[in-house]
Formats: C-alpha cells, structure tokens, sequence
C-alpha cells in the first residue's frame, strides 16, 4: 500500500525528461492515471447504490410478485405467505444493520505517530563485531526522532532488518498495518477496500465483513429454497396462447440469486482459508509475489544483479532476538510457506470473531471498543503477541542453524 517502505529513506534519483518524446510519454502516464482515478471514485460511489437498488428490486419480486401475487392471491397459503414474509424482510434487515455496523465501528485506525525502535545498542554491538571486514554505516538508525521505543522480540522487517516506516503518517508501521489514502491513515490488520458495501475492511470491522458474507449466503438460499418449493404452483395463465409461464421476475430473480450463492460462497471460502492460516488479503498478495519469485528463481540458473535486488527487497523478513545471544539481533528470510500469524484455526477464528460463540453472528451487539493505548508499551505488548508461538520457535531453529544473518550487517 502507499506509504509502506523500510525506515532507511534513500532519495528516487530525479528523471529528467528533456525530450518532446519525453514529455509525451509522461504526459499520457498522468492521463491514464487520471481517468484510473476518476473511474475508482466513481466506482466507489456507485456500485454500493446500485447494490442498495439491487435489493429494493430483490425486495419488490420476492415479497409482492412472489410471496403476496402467487403464494398468498392465488395460492391461499396465507399463513406461509406472512412466514416467508417475515423471514425474508428479518433476513434482509440483518443485512442493513450488519452494513450499517461496518461503518460505524470502522476498520481500525492507527491514531498515535509511533516512533521508531530503539535498535542502536545491536547495531553498535554488530558494528563492533564486523568491524574488521569493512566500514560501517551507523547512519542506517540515524531518525529523526526524539524519541525510541523498545523494539519487541519479534517483527516482521525488510532485508536490512528494519522495520517498515510509513512516511503519510510518519509514523513507525505496526505489523500487519498498512497506509489506505482513501482514510489518509494507516489501518490496523488492513484487508481490503470492499467495492460491492463501499467501505474498508481492517481488523475492527472484519468480524462483521464475515457475518454479513454468511447472512447474505443464508439471504440468497432462503430466496432460491422457496422459489424452487412453489416453482410447479405459481404459473401465470395467459388466454390468448393458452400456455402456462412463470412470471418473469421470478425467472429473473431465481438465477440472479444462484448466481450470487456460487459467488458468496466461493468469497466466503476464501476469506475462511485466509483466516485458517491467519493471513489478510494483503498478505495473501505479498505471499503470492514470494511464490512467484521462488518460481523464477527454480527455472531460471542464474540471476541478473537487478533481479538479485529486486527479488531480495520483494521478500520479508523476521527480526529475531535469541535467548542465548541478548546483545545481537538476527534477520531471518521468510519463505512463501510460512505463515507468522497462524496460531491453529480455533485461535484464528477466535482472534476474528470473539470469544462468546453467541456474539458470533449477532448483528445487534457491537464489540467491546478497546481502550485507547495510554503508552509505547502497549503496543509493544501486542506486537509480541501478534507472532505465534510455533513460529518463533521455528525463527529460532533457523538462528541455530544459521540460516539468517546478524542485524547491521548490511
């Protein structure tokens, strides 16, 4: 996302477009970005009203041309036809409260400018201990800042071993966050921006992202599952032809919500396997160019030094304190298997969800609001406790074997 780099700021070398092809090229880059943006706000604006006149329609053949016109007119199943009546408006009234919620709990911003860690006392100690190979170049944990925090005994880094910095807030980027410039914020466990409900899903409204994908599967299959038990009885008799047809907002209204069972479904699938190993949309892309990165490596013998770096910048990192070493800090490369957050599905589901099974898709009871953080150590608390136990242990192993290289190294 915007505003994601490593705290070591390099200056971009300035491009200098001297030519009339130059200026032309560039030209048409800020165009096309133009109309991408345009097209984005737009979309963000519009596809939630159009999903809010999507129900209004679904309304409208479901409980008057389907439940009063067929099943109560001209059936007479009156006691059925006020059943389905109120289980379907009951059902749809979850929805637009669960939407509802999504935005008034939010997705969880990152209100305090967090400086950096305190990391100086391991990078002198490296300084010291590699002193002999070479210059070294303290200037890499030079900030400016007037104040450091205690760095906790596990984050995820880039391939220097420091942590990501984002310079919208400037402010030190807890694990898992990530700058959305829609809230001009940095959003604590970022998801992804949902177009179809227009809002931004992160770690404080994503327990009501999943109940609304649950309620909406329930929506559509209630809908279809009784059409389909009335789909033999409820025919319009036409004179003229003497055919018997189902009436064609039924029709409609029957594949529409088939179609949108496959699509929830597969949504839901989705987001279920990513909390099964604890990993956010987000991550899920980041993991993706780590797969596709070890792909290239496999079938290609031998990299250019520009793909070296780009390869090696694109990865993430672990910075590690070990018990047995407390003055040095250790970088260890993540591989595209591992998975730092998973703490087994119960856990996982529960971090998302709550405790309480019965607040699980309750609509009415918002979650207890956390108190606002009152010091550093806190955070720093909660990013120890972001990291599973498995995992550190696995980090661990890998300091024994070697598999890492000492902090300030680079």
């Amino acid at each position: 996302m915007d505003g994601d780099r490593g705290l070591e700021v390099k200056a971009k070398p300035s491009l200098n477009y001297n030519s009339t092809l130059g200026q032309s090229v560039q030209n048409q880059g800020f165009q096309s970005k133009a109309r991408t943006s345009v097209m984005a706000y737009y979309g963000k604006k519009f596809v939630p009203l159009l999903v809010v006149l999507g129900l209004g329609y679904h309304n409208y053949s479901y409980c008057y041309r389907f439940c009063w016109t067929e099943v109560h007119d001209r059936l007479n199943h009156h006691s059925v036809c006020y059943g389905l009546l109120f289980g379907f408006n009951f059902i749809q009234a979850i929805l637009l409260i669960i939407w509802l919620e999504i935005f008034i709990v939010g997705p969880g911003r990152l209100k305090l400018q967090i400086p950096p860690y305190d990391l100086s006392m391991y990078f002198d100690q490296t300084r010291n201990d590699v002193s002999s190979q070479g210059d070294f170049n303290r200037d890499k944990l030079i900030y400016n800042s007037q104040i450091y925090i205690e760095a906790p005994d596990f984050f995820i880094c880039n391939f220097q071993g420091l942590p990501f910095w984002c310079s919208k807030c400037n402010s030190l980027k807890l694990m898992r966050s990530h700058h959305y410039n829609g809230c001009n914020a940095c959003i604590k466990r970022f998801d992804h921006y949902c177009i179809w409900i227009g809002a931004v899903i992160g770690s404080d409204n994503y327990k009501f992202f999943i109940s609304i994908l649950i309620w909406f599967l329930i929506y559509f299959i209630f809908t279809v599952a009784s059409v389909s038990a009335y789909a033999s009885d409820i025919k319009d008799y036409e004179t003229v032809n003497l055919k018997y047809t189902l009436n064609p907002n039924l029709i409609f209204l029957y594949i529409v919500d088939n179609f949108w069972i496959l699509i929830v479904s597969a949504l839901l699938g989705c987001h279920l396997f990513s909390i099964k190993r604890n990993v956010s949309t987000v991550e899920e892309l980041q993991i993706s160019r780590m797969k596709r990165a070890a792909r290239k490596r496999h079938r290609k013998n031998k990299y250019s030094e520009v793909e070296e770096s780009k390869e090696v910048e694109d990865h993430l990192y672990v910075n590690a304190k070990h018990p047995l070493h407390p003055k040095v800090r250790f970088v260890v490369r993540l591989t595209d298997k591992d998975y730092p957050y998973n703490k087994g599905f119960n856990r996982n589901w529960r971090e998302v969800m709550g405790d309480n099974f019965l607040n699980w898709f309750n609509p009415i009871k918002l979650p207890k609001m956390k108190n606002a953080v009152q010091n550093f150590q806190d955070l720093i608390d909660n990013e120890n406790n972001l990291i599973s136990d498995n995992f550190k242990k696995e980090v661990l192993k890998r300091i024994d074997e070697g598999n890492c290289v000492q902090f300030g190294s680079y």
